[in-house]
C-alpha cells in the first residue's frame, strides 16, 4: 500500500538544528524553511526545518537529521540516488522504467532528473572509492570491502557480470 492511500494529504515532518553552539551558547531560531523530500521508504514527504543561529560565532546550524536523508538543496534523498544508480548500472533499466518504479513508491521524478541523479550517483561512487583507497590497496584481488556502503554494488554488478559470460 503506498503513502498516498495512507495520508489523504502530504505528511509533514519537522527538522529541529541543535539548540547549543559547540561554543556553549544557546541558539536562536533563525528562520523556518519548508521543502519536499523524497525517499524511498516514505514516499514524497513536506521537511520543515528548523535553523539555529549563534550570536557569538555567527554561525547557523541546520538539522544533520536532514542532511543524512538528503544533499543539501535536494529534493531527493541519498537512497533515491542509489536506487536509481543500482537500477541503471547493476539491473540495466532504462529512465522510463526506473521512472514507473518510483512511480508505485509514491516518487514524482523525470527522466530527465533520472539522468542528472544517475551521474550524481557515479560522482557519490568515486568518492567512497577514493577515500577506500588505501584499504583496497592492502586487500587481496579478489575480495571487495564495504566501504561506504557500496560494496554490494559492486558483488551484484559482478555477479551479472559473469552471468552474461
Amino acid at each position: 500500500m503506498s503513502a498516498t492511500h495512507l495520508f489523504p494529504e502530504r505528511l509533514s515532518l519537522h527538522f529541529h538544528a541543535d539548540k547549543w553552539c559547540p561554543c556553549g551558547t544557546a541558539a536562536t531560531i533563525r528562520k523556518t524553511s519548508r521543502k519536499i523530500v523524497a525517499t524511498v521508504n516514505a514516499g514524497e514527504f513536506e521537511a520543515i526545518e528548523t535553523q539555529t543561529f549563534c550570536k557569538p560565532c555567527q554561525q547557523i546550524f541546520g538539522s544533520d537529521e536532514l542532511r543524512s536523508l538528503t544533499p543539501q538543496r535536494g529534493k531527493f534523498g541519498f537512497d533515491v540516488i542509489e536506487y536509481i544508480g543500482r537500477s541503471l548500472f547493476v539491473q540495466c533499466r532504462n529512465e522510463l522504467e526506473i521512472q514507473a518504479e518510483l512511480a508505485t513508491r509514491d516518487i514524482t521524478i523525470s527522466a530527465r532528473e533520472i539522468g542528472f541523479l544517475s551521474k550524481r550517483f557515479i560522482v557519490y561512487l568515486a568518492l567512497a572509492h577514493q577515500q577506500c583507497q588505501a584499504e583496497l590497496r592492502r586487500l587481496p584481488e579478489n575480495h571487495i570491502p564495504d566501504c561506504a556502503g557500496f560494496s554490494s554494488v559492486f558483488k551484484e554488478r559482478k555477479q551479472a557480470h559473469s552471468r552474461t559470460m
